[in-house]
C-alpha cells in the first residue's frame, strides 16, 4: 500500500456485484457496483490521507474523488494505510450490500438500495456519506462470517 495509493476488489457471487476500494494517495473511498457491471450504484468516502480542507476548497478535486472537510469528519479521519494492514469485504447474505473491515474493525458500508453508504469516521450525513448505524448494520451483516472475501 504505497504512498500513491491503491485499489482493492472482490465480487460477490449470489449478486455479480463488485466492491472497490480506490485510494488515490490523497482519499479512499468504497464503491459498490451495478450488477455484473462495473457501474458504482453506491459510494462512501473512507478516509483522508491529507488534513481535512476547507469546504470551499473541495471543490478544487473534481475530477477525482473529493477528501471530506473539516466541519465533516472526526479526528481519526487522516489514515495511512500501510503494508501490513489485513483488507476484508463482509457480504450481506444476498449480496447486495458490503462491508468494509480494516484489521478486522468495520469502517464502512454500502447498499445498492442507497447511493450514500454509511461510515464511521463522519461527524454528520453529507455528500461523502451517512454516519455509521450500527443496528442497520448489525441487521444487514448478522452471521456474516461465512460470506467474507479477503482481498
Amino acid at each position: 500500500m504505497a504512498d500513491h495509493g491503491f485499489m482493492l476488489n472482490a465480487c460477490n457471487s449470489v449478486s455479480g456485484r463488485l466492491a472497490v476500494v480506490e485510494d488515490n494517495g490523497i482519499v479512499g473511498w468504497l464503491y459498490l457496483t451495478e450488477t455484473a457491471g462495473r457501474k458504482p450504484v453506491a459510494d462512501v468516502w473512507l478516509y483522508n490521507r491529507i488534513n481535512a480542507p476547507a469546504a470551499k476548497q473541495v471543490q478544487s478535486y473534481r475530477g477525482s474523488p473529493p477528501p471530506a472537510p473539516t466541519g465533516f469528519v472526526t479526528d481519526a479521519a487522516i489514515q495511512t494505510p500501510g503494508e501490513g494492514d489485513s483488507w476484508l469485504f463482509q457480504w450481506s447474505e444476498d449480496g447486495e450490500s458490503v462491508a468494509l473491515l480494516r484489521d478486522g474493525q468495520a469502517m464502512a458500508w454500502l447498499s445498492a438500495d442507497s447511493k450514500s453508504g454509511y461510515t464511521r469516521l463522519l461527524l454528520k450525513d453529507g455528500p461523502w456519506g451517512k454516519q455509521w448505524d450500527q443496528e442497520l448494520f448489525d441487521r444487514l451483516f448478522a452471521d456474516a462470517d461465512s460470506r467474507e472475501a479477503k482481498s
